[in-house]
């Protein structure tokens, strides 16, 4: 079967990178080419195509509803083969064992693990991804994938880490100037620290699951600051600003050195379990399975 005739790869980067901006300019200084490159580039992709890609108006140029979705694709094309160049790259990597994983996962939970295990085997080196972005199913250039959920599903082999559960938390200044923040009909009269899960995980706990959970009418609660991070939820508490609702496993430490007070017992497990993955040959190195024996025992903690 002969492969369709694709547009000019030049042509597709400068879609991928205007897609984003929706400005000639911005794309051109961020691919470091004229904006006359960047609208010849345009018309060129329309001409390969022969589509209208582009609606015109006055000195704008916005995405037509059919080109959005397409822009979608080309930029998921354009990730895959940063990735294959990662492949590549890391077959010049020294690191004995490398390691994805959830932001707030690796900087939270993980990374304190590691730092212990490494006490102890000095000559091991670590490389540590953190990323949303799950990698490549076989794992070709990671050693372990640390995930949540049903992404584990896709990966050759998975072991069950921990399934979490949140629980309210604040900073012992907020404390001492809210004494009846424990409260939790009074807690929802209080700044509220939020996060964004993403679309993707609309199911993990909210403050109205945990309001619910303790049978407590909020009404509407207040407007507080929302971070695409629980680790930056977490800062955000720790600095003052509010009350977070924080898993166990993220804040033991902070917990533990007084950093944050733990201020109800009542809390709502996750959905799902966190998972560590691995792929095909993985398990031959004598390393990878001492470090994935050392993080399994310590989530045992959690579990």
């Amino acid at each position: 079967m002969k492969p369709p005739k694709l547009p000019s790869l030049r042509a597709l980067q400068v879609f991928a990178s205007f897609g984003r901006t929706l400005s000639v300019t911005q794309t051109a200084q961020e691919l470091g080419v004229t904006s006359g490159a960047v609208s010849q580039q345009l018309k060129v992709l329309e001409e390969q195509t022969g589509r209208a890609l582009f609606n015109r108006q006055g000195r704008g140029i916005f995405l037509l509803p059919g080109a959005e979705a397409y822009h979608k694709q080309i930029c998921e094309g354009f990730e895959t083969l940063a990735q294959a160049q990662h492949i590549l790259d890391r077959l010049e990597d020294t690191a004995d064992i490398s390691i994805s994983a959830l932001p707030s996962l690796l900087s939270r939970w993980l990374n304190p693990v590691l730092s212990t295990y490494q006490d102890h085997h000095q000559d091991l080196s670590l490389r540590l991804d953190s990323t949303h972005k799950e990698p490549e199913r076989h794992l070709l250039s990671t050693t372990f994938r640390l995930t949540y959920g049903a992404n584990a599903d896709t990966f050759p082999y998975r072991r069950h880490l921990f399934q979490d559960a949140v629980f309210p938390v604040c900073a012992p200044a907020f404390l001492s100037q809210f004494p009846s923040v424990s409260d939790p009909a009074q807690m929802a009269q209080l700044p509220l620290l939020h996060t964004d899960w993403g679309p993707a995980h609309r199911d993990l706990p909210s403050w109205g699951d945990w309001f619910s959970h303790c049978a407590v009418d909020p009404g509407t609660l207040p407007k507080g600051a929302t971070y695409s991070l629980s680790s930056l939820t977490l800062e955000a508490a720790i600095a003052g600003k509010g009350i977070a609702l924080a898993q166990t496993s993220f804040v033991a430490r902070d917990l533990q050195s007084g950093r944050l007070i733990r201020l109800s017992e009542a809390q709502i497990q996750m959905p799902q379990p966190y998972f560590i993955c691995w792929g095909e040959g993985a398990m031959q190195s004598t390393n990878a399975r001492d470090l994935l024996d050392w993080i399994t025992s310590a989530a045992r903690e959690f579990d």
